[in-house]
């Protein structure tokens, strides 16, 4: 092989995180070719609509997957909390690279952190997750849907929005950390499963690619996301479920956190769990079954009503 295709969304954000999977497959494999493709999603070209309208969490997926099936790519590189928690049969995930900081922060008009925001401001996030956990500690904010790249978002602060949401992994890919206002602790908004890490896709029946991506994957960071996306299959956690997921090493050991909160109520529903790190599938699974043991079902059910 002399070259490698790869595919990503035209954004900033996706672009430059082609540019970092194009980066180590350069120093690992010096003598091929990196080469990164840009192809507009259905979710790129419709900016305004809602995401859960143009189809839900997969639409940011389903037209670079078109591209490795048409073999116009060879790879597609994704964050992973925007992939579907179960893939298609043809796909594999042969590597996800080392973690990014997991964190969601708050960029706000002059920099005002969340708790001096006046009663009403507005806040943009198109996360329940992130609205209903916020909304715990401050029910008086108006909290709005907002779409569009990194820049777009970071715009509007100063135009139709007093604060908005993003996750620190992507300000700090693009260099844009200097906007951050607050950076909120996990125990206090706990993110999106496989938040802050990086997945490289590609067909199962590529071997060959599949041996070469998998020299990349960090075993300690996919164990972690592995748990996350096993617990949110298992829940069945659809693109505006109120779920959020964190899994960590401790003591040589995963730690998977997961929070399923009611829209209507604000009720929590929190388990945290320990497991072997050889054993993440394992671990999704048991916190799944206690969060459906506690009602998780039911809030998951409700969060599609309108």
């Amino acid at each position: 092989m002399k070259e490698i295709r790869i595919a990503t969304r035209p954004s900033k954000l996706a672009v430059k995180q082609a540019e970092i999977v194009a980066d180590l497959l350069r120093k690992k494999y010096p003598e091929i070719k990196a080469r990164i493709i840009k192809f507009a999603t259905n979710a790129d070209k419709n900016v305004n609509v809602p995401i859960t309208e143009l189809g839900g969490k997969g639409i940011f997926v389903k037209e670079l997957e078109q591209a490795l099936r048409k073999n116009e790519a060879d790879i597609a590189i994704h964050s992973v909390k925007d992939m579907p928690s179960i893939m298609l049969e043809d796909f594999t995930m042969p590597a996800i690279l080392t973690r990014a900081n997991a964190e969601d922060v708050l960029i706000s008009k002059n920099d005002i952190k969340l708790h001096n925001l006046p009663a009403g401001a507005i806040v943009g996030t198109s996360s329940l997750r992130r609205k209903l956990q916020l909304k715990k500690l401050r029910p008086d904010l108006n909290f709005k849907e907002i779409r569009g790249n990194i820049d777009t978002r970071i715009n509007k602060v100063s135009q139709s929005y007093d604060a908005i949401i993003l996750a620190y992994a992507g300000l700090e890919r693009l260099n844009l950390t200097e906007k951050i206002s607050e950076i909120f602790p996990l125990e206090t908004l706990l993110p999106a499963a496989g938040q802050a890490a990086l997945g490289i896709e590609c067909l199962r029946s590529k071997s060959d690619i599949i041996k070469m991506i998998a020299a990349l994957d960090d075993p300690n960071t996919a164990a972690c996301v592995i748990s996350e996306r096993t617990l949110m299959s298992q829940l069945g956690g659809h693109c505006q479920a109120p779920i959020a997921a964190y899994a960590q090493l401790k003591s040589q050991k995963i730690c998977l956190t997961s929070r399923v909160i009611d829209k209507y109520s604000g009720k929590v529903l929190e388990v945290s769990k320990y497991a072997e790190i050889s054993k993440p599938k394992e671990l999704g699974k048991l916190v799944a079954e206690e969060l459906l043991s506690l009602g998780a079902q039911k809030i998951i059910v409700n969060a599609l009503e309108r």
